[in-house]
């Protein structure tokens, strides 16, 4: 199956759920985003750090009385600054945009293990995809844009207590293995566009949300872990192009109400 067969499955299979959710809501949030890139002898390269907003939608469907199945989908923006270098080592900061989706699907089994108090193994799928515009300083600039595609496996544990009805408190934890990255890079050489592909390491990385939920209103923290190992390298007009160690962090807040 290709990339683009694998995307499609998993936004129509988002689709479907949410149209037989037994359960949905919708939420915004807001974030902190720091990006670094180091190169093979641990020398930071870039730093990049700044907010990024969202908006979003969850639903849950359930499989008879045992099984479940969660779908998550959002879309995200913000402008980050960045502390780096240009291709000649001439120090540069600047700002970056950042314009993307992601979203999971994950299969639960919520079991009890004391009244109102339930734990649920889950299993699933992932994709982040983001545009990454660099280098947007008001010089004679040298920016390109990055177009990043990462798809994952994931597994972990959520945990509720629902004391009441209208109220549940909640955490999830889960790890993720990559099984596809590629960055896609737009260059400008003199004023025609140039394109080049590689496909940056998978590296294991973890995600985890806690919160609360009263009366279809809820509220939650989260933070999302990525990283890349260094990248093949491809030739696009004489030069190398590789993507080096990159490490990414997103810690934020979501506030959701149901639908």
């Amino acid at each position: 199956m290709t990339t683009r067969f694998r995307n499609l499955f998993l936004l129509a299979a988002l689709s479907v759920l949410a149209a037989r959710a037994t359960a949905a809501e919708i939420y915004v949030g807001c974030e902190h985003f720091r990006w670094t890139e180091t190169d093979t002898a641990g020398n930071r390269l870039l730093t990049e750090n700044g907010p990024l907003y969202s908006i979003g939608t969850d639903a849950t469907h359930a499989l008879g009385k045992s099984a479940e199945l969660d779908g998550r989908v959002e879309g995200f923006l913000g402008e980050v600054d960045y502390d780096g270098h240009t291709q000649d080592g001439s120090p540069l900061f600047t700002t970056t945009q950042y314009y993307g989706l992601a979203g999971d699907l994950d299969a639960r089994l919520p079991f009890s293990i004391a009244e109102n108090f339930r734990l649920s193994p889950l299993a699933g799928v992932g994709a982040r995809g983001w545009l990454r515009q660099l280098d947007n300083s008001p010089r004679d600039s040298t920016g390109y844009d990055e177009a990043w595609l990462t798809t994952f496996l994931r597994t972990g544990l959520r945990a509720a207590y629902a004391p009441r009805e209208d109220a549940e408190f909640f955490a999830e934890a889960a790890l993720r293995l990559p099984v596809y990255n590629t960055v896609h890079y737009s260059f400008n050489f003199d004023g025609s566009s140039e394109d080049v592909a590689v496909e940056p390491g998978c590296e294991l990385t973890f995600a985890a949300e806690a919160g609360a939920k009263f009366h279809g209103t809820r509220v939650s923290a989260f933070y999302e872990q990525l990283k890349f190992s260094r990248s093949n390298t491809a030739t696009i007009s004489g030069f190398d192009v590789s993507q080096p160690d990159s490490d990414g962090s997103i810690i934020g807040l979501r506030i959701g109400i149901d639908l």
